[in-house]
């Protein structure tokens, strides 16, 4: 035998040996321990979440701790609460998760490289000493809806944070946030929604972020404030930007940005106004793109049917004018999520037109003059929602739009101006709501297969056991029932 083989086994023996010690004897660190026990002490465990924690126990066996396998330091410490309380409607109940303090002197165990607290009940974080980190690479505190964060630069001595979560906490002191953030050289991922933010340097042009930075959330807080400039300058690294739900106000700037690799850009629930800008249809790995519920005008750039990654196109509650046609979706064979409509759109496609697409949802607003024929090419549509449109003025058509809606598990209809007898019509589908549509005529049927119905509004005369004849006793899955006009 040669001797790089006899060596060889020597190490595997002596390994096999060391993983045998340290599974029969405690192999937590001692340093580790009395820092996890110092932690312990300063939280309220009203859950006994932590009753595993014993200082007679291997602290490498307690509940939400990872050691190393060989040096047996702790390097994962996964304290996220999820409890729920089934005599409570399984709601989340954060009063039994841990609460109080965090003292960051949690973080001296210099191993450590993953911390999760998030969904518990925290109030505080405090120090009893400096702490500086070269292992940190994920800190997830998010959804400790009590806890205040006076400010972030204690973030910035961990110089190998990859991951921040912090959405929902309170950072509405914290007004140096993007200088603290900025200064990471390996970020790739920050989560701050629903922080009540209130400063993000809409002036600043550029954010000297991590090349390495790849998703931005910044959803939900009060920025009140126009679009900031650097925000499209960063690195072309970055594949998702949230912006949703912050006041802000102004246009897309004209210009195509550094943001090629682009995969998701959410801007719903502003203000913004203005037409959406060609660049948008270059993206060519967008995914995502919702731009709904602001005040966006104009025609829908024709070049966003070359966007054939794109998935989820969500637009309705704009104010987009003129005509939108097959050519607005001409290779968006990938597409699943569609909601559009606005007043002064007009829909005309081409009777005959086949999308390269199959949805599986589809919400649209405002149709006019009529439904577009290639709804009934969509065999994979699970949800259709319609609002604010005046369709069926023919018996054929009623007939094919309610064969067809019987095949779709959600139909929500509202304010809708619907012609045509529903006396003959077996309504299928699982969650049915009809809302203030102007129905007149009598009331349709519904099959066994009906889970939730919901009418209000509406004309229609008829009885509870015409409406109810085929729902069987013996085998209906009826739930809910609201005929409010009954």
């Amino acid at each position: 035998m040669d001797s790089n083989n006899i060596v060889w086994k020597r190490k595997y023996v002596f390994a096999m040996m060391l993983s045998t010690l340290c599974m029969i004897c405690s192999c937590c660190n001692e340093r580790d321990k009395e820092i996890l026990l110092k932690f312990k002490e300063g939280v309220t465990d009203s859950s006994g979440f932590l009753s595993s924690w014993q200082q007679e126990q291997d602290c490498c066996q307690w509940k939400g701790v990872t050691c190393h396998n060989i040096t047996t330091r702790v390097i994962h410490l996964a304290l996220e609460c999820d409890y729920y309380d089934a005599e409570e409607d399984e709601e989340y109940n954060s009063q039994k998760c841990l609460a109080g303090d965090i003292n960051l002197s949690l973080l001296d165990m210099e191993y450590l490289q993953q911390l999760d607290l998030s969904m518990n009940d925290f109030t505080t974080i405090s120090s009893d000493s400096t702490v500086n980190s070269s292992t940190l690479n994920f800190i997830n505190l998010s959804y400790n809806e009590n806890l205040f964060i006076h400010n972030l630069e204690w973030l910035s001595r961990f110089s190998s944070l990859e991951y921040i979560h912090l959405g929902y906490t309170n950072l509405h002191r914290e007004t140096n946030w993007l200088r603290w953030v900025t200064v990471l050289p390996s970020l790739v991922e920050i989560s701050l929604e629903s922080c009540k933010l209130e400063d993000i340097s809409p002036s600043l042009e550029y954010a000297n972020f991590s090349t390495s930075l790849q998703y931005i959330d910044l959803a939900d807080n009060s920025f009140h404030s126009e679009l900031p400039k650097w925000i499209f300058n960063l690195s072309s690294s970055v594949l998702s930007i949230d912006l949703s739900s912050n006041h802000f106000i102004g246009q897309l700037p004209n210009k195509l940005p550094n943001l090629h690799s682009l995969t998701s850009l959410a801007l719903q629930d502003n203000y913004l106004n203005g037409s959406i800008p060609h660049w948008i249809g270059q993206l060519q790995y967008l995914t995502t793109l919702y731009i709904f519920d602001n005040y966006f005008s104009g025609f829908l750039p024709l070049n966003l049917g070359n966007l054939s990654s794109l998935e989820n196109f969500v637009a309705i509650g704009n104010l987009f004018t003129g005509v939108v046609s097959e050519r607005n979706f001409a290779k968006q064979k990938n597409l699943k999520f569609l909601s559009l409509g606005s007043p002064t759109i007009t829909f005309d496609f081409d009777p005959h037109w086949i999308p390269p697409f199959q949805l599986e949802a589809l919400h649209l607003g405002e149709l006019h003059p009529t439904l577009p024929q290639w709804l009934y090419t969509q065999t994979s549509l699970s949800t259709l929602f319609i609002r604010n449109s005046k369709f069926l003025s023919e018996a054929a058509d009623n007939n094919n739009f309610w064969s067809f809606a019987s095949t779709i598990q959600t139909l929500n209809l509202y304010n809708n101006t619907i012609e045509g007898d529903l006396s003959e019509v077996l309504l299928n589908s699982s969650f049915i709501t009809l809302l203030s549509n102007n129905l007149k005529g009598g009331l349709p049927q519904l099959s066994s297969n009906v889970v939730f119905f919901q009418l209000t509004n509406s004309s229609l005369s008829g009885s509870i056991s015409h409406l109810l004849c085929h729902n069987k006793k013996s085998n209906n899955k009826l739930q809910y029932l609201d005929i409010s006009d009954k």
